[in-house]
C-alpha cells in the first residue's frame, strides 16, 4: 500500500485537491439568483454559429458561449448553467498546485493550494455562469507551460505545443488574456536573453507567431463587423481605487469592502518574497512580479479596466498573492507552519462561511424580484430597457427571451425592446408614438421594474407615468414601482 501511495503520490494529491475544491465550489451553487450577465448567456448561446463566431455581437470571445450552446436551453437550471465554471475553477486549484511544485516542496505546495481553494475571490467567480473561471484556467495553464519552458529546459517541442494550445484556448475565452500572453513573453525574453539561450528564444518566437495567426481572426472580426460595443459609461479607476480593488480581491475578510486583514496578509507575503530574492527561488519570484505587472498593473494603466469591473478583470490577482505563500511557509519550521496554517484556515473558513450566508450574489437578484412582482398580482410589467428581460423571462419560465409579451398566471410582461428599443435610443419619437406601435394600457397595479435604465430613458418614463415607490434597492440594484398613466396622457 505504501509503495502504491509513493508511486502515485502526486496523482492522489492532485485528485484530492480537485475534489476538495469542487466540493467547496459546488456547495449551494444553485441557491442564489441569476443576474443579468448570467441570464444573457441564454440569449448569446441561442445565436446561430455564424453570428456567434463571425459577428461582434458581444465583445467577449465566443469559446465560452460555444460551450454553453452545446447543452443549455432556456429551462437549464442555475446549477447546470454554473457547472462549467465550477469545474474550471476547481481545475485552477490543480494548476496552482503544479506551479507551486516547480520550486517548492510538496508539503508547502499542498498547504498553499488548500488555502487558495478556499479563497472567496476564486470561489465567487467559480460559482458564476460567466467566462472568467474558464479564462483564468486556460490562462494559468499557459503561464504554467511558459514557466516549465523557462525553468526545465527539456521537452521543448512538447511544451511549445501545449503553450500554443493553451494560449489559443485562453485568448478565445476572454480578451484579458492578451495581458497574460504579454507577461509570458516578457518572462521568456528576459530570461532567455539574460541566460543567452537564443535557440530557445528562436523557437519561442516561432510558437508565438503561430498563436498570433490563430488568434488574428477574432480581433479582425471584432473590428470589421461594424457592430458597436461602447462601455463609455464606465469610468477609469484612479490609482488609489486600483490599489483598493486589488487588496479587496484577496477577500480574507467576510465584509466585501474591508481591506485591513487583506493588507496585513499581503504585506507579510510580499515581505517573505522580498527576503527570498537571494535564495534559489529568486527566478520564480521575479516571474510572479512580472506577471503581476502585466496582468494587473498594465490592465489598469491601459484603461482596459473600463469595460470590466476590477474584481473580474484581475481575477489572477488572488492567484499571484497566494503564490507568495510558499515563500513564507518554506522559511518556517514545521511547528510554525502548522500554526500558521491553522490560523489561516480558520480565517478562510470564516470568510467563506460569511460569503455563503450573507452574500449569495454580488449582483441583481432577479429571482426575488420576479417573485415579489408576481406576489403583487400585477397585470402588467413595464421596463425601459430590453436588457433585464433575459433574467425576468427565465424566472417567468417562458422559453422565449425576446418576445414583447409573455403570460404566466394572468401576468403580462411588456418591454420596450427590439424595434421599440431603437425608438428609446434615438428619442426622436415620443413615448406615445412608441406605444402606438405596441398598444397597451396600464391597470392601477402595474409594476415598473427599474434596472439598466439610463437617466434619459427614466426621464421619458417619469414624464408619462406616475411612479409610486414600492421597494427600492432591496434586490441589489433593482427598484420596484407602482405604475399608472398620468391623467394628461390618458
Amino acid at each position: 500500500m505504501n509503495l502504491f501511495f509513493e508511486k502515485n503520490k502526486q496523482k492522489i494529491i492532485i485528485l484530492s485537491l480537485f475534489i476538495f475544491a469542487f466540493c467547496i465550489r459546488i456547495y449551494d451553487v444553485h441557491s442564489y439568483s441569476l443576474w443579468f450577465d448570467e441570464a444573457l448567456n441564454f440569449r448569446l448561446s441561442s445565436l446561430p454559429w455564424e453570428t456567434l463566431w463571425i459577428s461582434n455581437f458581444d465583445p467577449t470571445p465566443p469559446l465560452y458561449y460555444s460551450l454553453l450552446k452545446l447543452y443549455i436551453t432556456s429551462t437549464t437550471s442555475e446549477f447546470y448553467l454554473r457547472l462549467p465554471s465550477v469545474i474550471f475553477g476547481s481545475g485552477t486549484v490543480v494548476v496552482f498546485y503544479a506551479i507551486c511544485k516547480l520550486k517548492f516542496s510538496t508539503y508547502s505546495s499542498v498547504i498553499a493550494s488548500i488555502l487558495f481553494s478556499l479563497s472567496v475571490h476564486q470561489v465567487m467567480y467559480s460559482q458564476e455562469a460567466r467566462v472568467y473561471a474558464m479564462a483564468l484556467f486556460f490562462g494559468l495553464c499557459m503561464l504554467y507551460v511558459t514557466l516549465l519552458y523557462i525553468f526545465e529546459q527539456k521537452e521543448r517541442y512538447k511544451l511549445l505545443f501545449w503553450y500554443v494550445l493553451t494560449a489559443i484556448l485562453a485568448l478565445y475565452s476572454h480578451n484579458i488574456v492578451v495581458f497574460y500572453i504579454l507577461a509570458a513573453n516578457l518572462l521568456a525574453f528576459y530570461f532567455f536573453i539574460k541566460e543567452t539561450r537564443f535557440n530557445a528564444l528562436k523557437y519561442w518566437i516561432l510558437a508565438n507567431g503561430i498563436v498570433f495567426l490563430l488568434w488574428l481572426p477574432w480581433p479582425l472580426v471584432t473590428v470589421l463587423s461594424g457592430e458597436e460595443n461602447s462601455f463609455n459609461w464606465l469610468q477609469h479607476k484612479t490609482f488609489l481605487e486600483f490599489i483598493n480593488a486589488t487588496l479587496i480581491s484577496i477577500k480574507l475578510y467576510p465584509y466585501p469592502n474591508s481591506i485591513f486583514l487583506n493588507l496585513v496578509f499581503f504585506v507579510f507575503l510580499f515581505a517573505a518574497g522580498i527576503f527570498s530574492l537571494k535564495d534559489k527561488n529568486k527566478k520564480f519570484l521575479i516571474s510572479i512580479y512580472v506577471i503581476a505587472f502585466s496582468a494587473i498593473f498594465l490592465v489598469w494603466l491601459t484603461g482596459y479596466i473600463r469595460p470590466i469591473l476590477m474584481y473580474r478583470t484581475i481575477l489572477i490577482s488572488s492567484v499571484l498573492i497566494y503564490l507568495l505563500l510558499p515563500f513564507l511557509l518554506e522559511r518556517l519550521n514545521k511547528s510554525l507552519t502548522l500554526l500558521s496554517f491553522s490560523v489561516l484556515i480558520i480565517i478562510h473558513a470564516f470568510a467563506l462561511y460569511s460569503f455563503n450566508q450573507n452574500n449569495y450574489s454580488e449582483n441583481e437578484q432577479w429571482k426575488q424580484t420576479v417573485a415579489e412582482t408576481l406576489s403583487t398580482k400585477t397585470q402588467k410589467i413595464l421596463m425601459c430597457s430590453p436588457a433585464p428581460t433575459f433574467a425576468t423571462n427565465y424566472y417567468l419560465n417562458d422559453p422565449s427571451v425576446m418576445e414583447l409579451s409573455l403570460s404566466q398566471d394572468d401576468s403580462e410582461l411588456i418591454t420596450l425592446n427590439a424595434d421599440l428599443a431603437n425608438v428609446m435610443e434615438n428619442i426622436d419619437n415620443s413615448i406615445e408614438e412608441t406605444l402606438e406601435r405596441k398598444p397597451f394600457s396600464f391597470a392601477d397595479n402595474a409594476i415598473f421594474i427599474k434596472s439598466h435604465c439610463s437617466k434619459r430613458k427614466l426621464a421619458i418614463i417619469e414624464s408619462n407615468f406616475n411612479l409610486q415607490e414600492l421597494k427600492v434597492d432591496v434586490y441589489k440594484g433593482i427598484d420596484l414601482y407602482q405604475v399608472e398613466y398620468k391623467q394628461s396622457n390618458r
